[in-house]
């Protein structure tokens, strides 16, 4: 597998890792609840997945 499939892949990981525990809880989880830190997570993991999906995509 070269660097630039690991880095496509660790990117696009990153970006599911990240988003996929708000997506949940916003579906599974209580109606008034407030997710503040799964929100921050997602608003952290984002740019640096999007930046090294980014790389990966350039990348020669």
């Amino acid at each position: 597998m070269s660097s630039k499939t690991k880095l496509i892949l660790i990117g696009a990981g990153l970006l599911v890792v990240g988003n996929l525990p708000i997506i949940l809880y916003s579906v599974f989880g209580p109606k008034d609840g407030n997710p503040i830190g799964l929100g921050l997570l997602a608003m952290v993991s984002n740019p640096i997945g999007i930046v090294v999906l980014l790389i990966g995509l350039v990348k020669k």
